[in-house]
């Protein structure tokens, strides 16, 4: 008696999970669909050539995780926040992280990512962010430059550039300071970045 009734106990503890699973792999498949529309060619055909060798060096603190979350947070902005566009995320980044390697997801990020600019639609990859904000093609940013555009990738609320030039300043020396202190760069090339104006492109000043 107490063997079936454990039975049907267990029955019925199956029943919902594998309708919750199946529910989870229906809103999964339909997640990879709308994924393949938005990314296209996908990552594989992102181009990070040319960028200087400092982004490439600080971007091994992301995990291919960590990246599949910061292009999910492109395809569902944060500030959409209901209940629905944060499973969206979720699932976005969770099929990213599966389906292509760190070095596609990075390539993909730094091709792609977008960087506000005033008045305008936001500017793609850090190819357009370098030309847009300093006047000059990736691979002439000077290394506080570049540690900049890759900590606005990752937090686009932080201060800009052409916005708030003297907070970024600050911003940029601080990480750079980090760098520093990690071993990344060394004293000296720390206190020559630092020191540097920050030139902006076309009609914006230096700022120092």
């Amino acid at each position: 008696m107490m063997a079936g009734i454990r039975v049907r106990s267990i029955f019925w503890v199956l029943i919902p999970a594998a309708a919750v699973a199946g529910i989870i792999a229906v809103v999964l498949t339909r997640y990879a669909r709308e994924l393949d529309r938005l990314i296209g060619d996908g990552p594989e055909g992102a181009a990070a050539a040319g960028l200087p060798p400092i982004l490439h060096r600080v971007a091994d603190s992301l995990s291919a995780t960590d990246l599949a979350g910061l292009l999910a947070r492109q395809f569902v902005p944060p500030d959409r926040s209901d209940l629905s566009s944060g499973f969206k995320r979720t699932g976005y980044a969770l099929l990213m992280a599966r389906k292509y390697e760190k070095e596609s997801l990075l390539a993909f990020f730094f091709d792609r990512t977008p960087f506000p600019f005033p008045r305008k639609t936001p500017v793609p990859g850090f190819e357009g962010a370098a030309r847009a904000y300093f006047g000059v093609p990736p691979a002439r940013m000077t290394a506080g430059e570049a540690v900049l555009l890759f900590h606005l990738a990752r937090f686009p609320d932080a201060p800009a550039p052409v916005t708030d030039p003297e907070r970024a300043i600050e911003l940029r020396n601080r990480l750079l300071r980090d760098l520093m202190n990690d071993g990344t760069i060394s004293a000296a090339q720390y206190r020559s970045e630092s020191g540097r104006p920050l030139i902006l492109s076309g009609s914006h000043p230096a700022v120092w």
